[in-house]
C-alpha cells in the first residue's frame, strides 16, 4: 500500500497537482486554510477568477487563484438607511418601517448590492477606469452641494461634515469612485440598447393588444354532508398554518389636537391678505396658449443627404399648397401629414402652452398672429408647417377676485399654526417621561381615549390614517410603550398615540378553526371534482368536437376587447387569456384555467385585435422608443450580470443580515 502511494505521488501529475498547491499558499498564505469562524464584517462574499485566466476552473483547487470580494456590513447598512430614508419621503403616511425587516426585503437587498459589486468586478476585469475628472463631474451634479444653482466647495464640505457619520472629501471621493465602478459597465450596456422603428411598431402592437373571448365556468357544489376525516383536517391544517393565523393586532391610547376644539385664532387682517397677494401674484396669473395645428414631414435621425433633401423639396412644396389662395389646411394634412396622431383631425394638436413642444416649434408658434401659417420648421422629428388660429393671452386675478380665497388660507395657516403651539408643549412634557401621554394631554385640557384591539390589516378607524398605522406598529414604540412623534390626520388635525398592548400574529389553534378547515376540505373537493369536468371538456375539444359542443350545458360569458393584464378580471384568468398563442387556431385557442379561489374555466380566444401604433403622435412614439429601449437596456444588463454571476462564487453570511 505505502509503495503504491508512493508511486502515485511521483513523476509529472504530482509536479503538476504540488504547483497547483504552493501558488496559493504563496498568494494567500497558509493560515488562510485553517478553520475560520464567520467574517462579522461581510455580508456577502464573491470569488471571481482572476484577471489573467478568467476561464479558470470552477473547482478546487484552482479556486484558490480567485480574487476574492465582499460586500461589507457597513455597505450593506448605508444602503438599507438610504432606502428607508428614500422610501419615507416617497410614500409619506404610507410608509411602514417593518417592511424592512423582513428577512425576505433584507437579502433582496443584498442581491442588488452583489450584483452591483458583480458589475465593478466585470469593469475591473475589462479594464474600464473611472477616472479623476468623472468622480469630480459627478460630484458637482449633486444638488445638496449648489448655491444658486452652481457646485459651491465651501457648502460641499460643510454638507459633508453635517452627515452621520461625516466624511471628509477624501472618503466621499472614494465612495463617488466605487458607485461610478460599479455603474460603469451596465450603464454602458443599457444606454447602448435600442429598437428599431419596425421593433417599436411591433411592441405597440403587443402591448395594446386586445382579445374576445369564451369563458366557461364549471360550477363547483360543495357537499357539506360529506364526511371528512380527522386526518385529513391535520393534514390540512399543518400544510397552510401560514393562512390560518390571528393577525397582529395593538391597543392603543391616543391624543387628538383639533384645530375646531381650540380657541380660534385671531381672523387676518386686511393688510395681510394684500401682502400674500403680492407675494404669490404668478400664483393668480394664467400664462398664454395658442391653438395649433401642422403638417408634418419626417425625416429620421438617421437619414442620409439624398433623403434629406428629398424631405426638405416635399415640405416646400406642401408649403406652397397651404399658402395658394383658398388653401383647405385641414384637408391637406389630413392628405400628406406623417403625423399619425393628428392628421385625421386635419393636423389639429389643440391649445399649447410654453414647455410642452420641441424649442423650434413651440418658438415658431409664440411668434406667430393668431391665423397665419409658418414657413417649415425644422425639429428632431422632421419638417413642420404650423397653422396657428386661436390665441388665449395671459390673464391675471384681481386682488378682489382671490380676497375671500387667500384669506382662506392664512387663517387655515393660523389655526395650524395654534395646532403647533400646543403640541409642541405636550411634546416638551413627552421628552421628559416618554411613557406619559395622560399627564401632558391632561395639562393642556385634552382627553386620552383608549381604541379596541386594532388588527394591523384594519384600514378603519385610527388606522385609517396610515401615519397612524406606521407609529403603532413601529418596533420601538411597542417595546417601550413610548409616545409616537405627532402624526398629520388633516391640516387642521394632529394626534400622538402609545401602545398600551400588542397582540404578535400567532397560529390559530386548531380547535378553533376546524369547522373552517372541514369547510375548505369539502370546497377543494368540489373544485376538484370541476376540474375533471373541465379537462374532460378540454380533451373532447382536442379530439376534434365543437368547443360549443364540449362545454354545452355550463355556464358561459362572453368578454370583449380584454387588456392585457385587466384590473378587472381574477389575475389567473387575465394570465391564460394572453398565455394562448396569438397565432393559434382550432383546439390551440382554448385551455383551462383555475382561478385564484380555485375554481376551474374552460376559455376560448375567438378574437385577437393588435394595438394600433397610428394613435400616438411622433412625439409620443419617441417617448415610448426611449421607453422600450430602457427597458431592453435593463434586461441586457441583467442577462450580463447573471453570466458573470455564474463565472464566479457567492456566498451571503445570513447571520450578519
Amino acid at each position: 500500500m505505502l509503495q503504491g502511494l508512493r508511486e502515485k505521488t511521483t513523476g509529472w501529475v504530482a509536479t503538476v497537482i504540488l504547483g497547483l498547491l504552493i501558488i496559493p499558499f504563496a498568494f494567500f498564505g497558509i493560515e488562510q486554510y485553517g478553520s475560520t469562524g464567520p467574517d462579522a464584517s461581510a455580508v456577502a462574499k464573491i470569488d471571481s477568477p482572476p484577471t489573467y485566466w478568467k476561464s479558470a476552473p470552477h473547482f478546487w483547487p484552482f479556486t484558490m487563484l480567485y480574487d476574492k470580494h465582499e460586500v461589507t456590513v457597513e455597505e450593506y447598512r448605508s444602503r438599507l438607511e438610504q432606502l428607508r430614508a428614500e422610501q419615507r419621503q416617497q410614500q409619506g403616511d404610507a410608509f411602514d418601517a417593518l417592511e424592512f425587516d423582513k428577512p425576505e426585503n433584507k437579502r433582496a437587498l443584498v442581491e442588488r448590492l452583489i450584483d452591483e459589486k458583480i458589475g465593478a468586478i466585470a469593469a475591473q476585469q475589462d479594464r474600464l477606469a473611472v477616472s479623476d475628472a468623472d468622480v469630480q463631474k459627478e460630484i458637482a451634479s449633486i444638488p445638496a452641494f449648489h448655491v444658486n444653482g452652481k457646485f459651491d466647495p465651501q457648502t460641499y464640505v460643510m454638507t459633508l461634515r453635517s452627515i452621520q457619520p461625516a466624511q471628509t472629501p477624501k472618503q466621499f471621493e472614494s465612495t463617488i469612485r466605487t458607485s461610478l465602478e460599479q455603474r460603469i459597465l451596465p450603464q454602458g450596456i443599457a444606454n447602448s440598447s435600442f429598437i428599431t422603428r419596425k421593433e417599436l411598431n411591433n411592441l405597440v402592437k403587443l402591448s395594446g393588444e386586445t382579445r374576445d373571448v369564451t369563458v366557461i365556468g364549471i360550477p363547483t357544489t360543495p357537499d357539506l354532508k360529506a364526511a371528512v376525516s380527522d386526518a385529513e383536517v391535520t393534514k390540512w391544517y399543518n400544510e397552510h398554518k401560514g393562512q390560518l393565523q390571528s393577525p397582529e393586532s395593538v391597543v392603543l391610547e391616543y391624543v387628538t389636537i383639533d384645530a375646531d376644539k381650540l380657541p380660534p385664532p385671531t381672523p387676518v387682517s386686511e393688510q395681510a391678505i394684500r401682502e400674500q397677494y403680492d407675494k404669490d401674484i404668478a400664483k393668480y396669473t394664467g400664462t398664454e396658449s395658442r391653438e395649433a395645428s401642422h403638417i408634418l414631414v419626417e425625416v429620421p435621425a438617421n437619414a442620409n443627404k439624398t433623403a434629406q433633401d428629398a424631405a426638405k423639396a416635399r415640405v416646400d412644396k406642401i408649403y406652397s399648397e397651404v399658402t395658394a389662395s383658398g388653401a383647405d389646411f385641414a384637408a391637406i394634412a389630413k392628405a400628406q401629414s406623417d403625423d399619425s396622431g393628428s392628421k385625421s383631425q386635419g393636423g389639429n394638436l389643440g391649445a399649447i402652452s410654453k414647455g410642452s413642444m420641441p424649442k423650434a416649434f413651440e418658438d415658431t408658434v409664440f411668434a406667430m398672429q393668431s391665423n397665419t401659417i409658418s414657413k417649415p420648421v425644422k425639429t428632431e422629428f422632421g419638417w413642420h408647417i404650423i397653422r396657428v388660429g386661436k390665441v388665449t393671452a395671459a390673464s391675471q386675478r384681481s386682488f378682489d377676485q382671490v380676497k375671500g380665497e387667500i384669506a382662506a388660507d392664512l387663517n387655515k395657516k393660523n389655526a395650524s399654526q395654534q395646532i403647533n403651539n400646543v403640541t409642541g408643549k405636550i411634546l416638551d412634557a413627552v421628552y421628559r417621561n416618554p411613557t406619559d401621554l395622560q399627564g401632558p394631554a391632561k395639562a393642556n385640557g385634552l382627553t386620552v381615549e383608549t381604541t379596541a384591539v386594532l388588527p394591523r390589516a384594519s384600514n378603519e378607524g385610527l388606522f385609517a390614517v396610515q401615519g397612524v398605522k406606521r407609529e403603532a406598529f413601529k418596533e420601538s414604540n411597542i417595546k417601550e410603550g413610548t409616545v409616537s412623534e405627532p402624526i398629520d390626520v388633516s391640516p387642521t388635525q394632529k394626534v400622538l398615540i402609545r401602545v398600551v398592548k400588542h397582540n404578535p400574529a400567532a397560529a390559530i389553534p386548531l380547535a378553533q378553526v376546524k369547522d373552517k378547515v372541514i369547510e375548505q376540505i369539502r370546497v377543494d373537493r368540489a373544485n376538484a371534482v370541476a376540474l375533471e369536468k373541465a379537462n374532460a371538456a378540454l380533451a373532447k375539444i382536442k379530439a376534434g368536437t365543437a368547443f360549443d359542443a364540449a362545454t354545452a350545458g355550463f355556464p358561459r360569458q362572453n368578454l370583449k376587447a380584454v387588456p392585457r393584464q385587466s384590473r378587472e378580471l381574477d389575475p389567473k384568468l387575465s394570465e391564460g387569456i394572453f398565455a394562448i398563442s396569438s397565432s393559434a387556431t382550432g383546439a390551440a385557442q382554448s385551455r383551462v384555467v383555475q382561478m385564484t379561489n380555485g375554481q376551474p374555466l374552460v376559455i376560448k380566444v375567438d378574437k385577437v385585435t393588435s394595438g394600433d401604433p397610428s394613435v400616438y403622435t411622433p412625439a409620443q412614439m419617441q417617448q415610448l422608443m426611449q421607453q422600450f429601449s430602457l427597458g431592453r437596456g435593463i434586461d441586457e444588463v441583467n442577462t450580463f450580470i447573471k453570466s458573470k454571476r455564474k463565472q464566479m462564487k457567492v456566498r451571503v453570511l445570513d447571520a450578519n443580515l
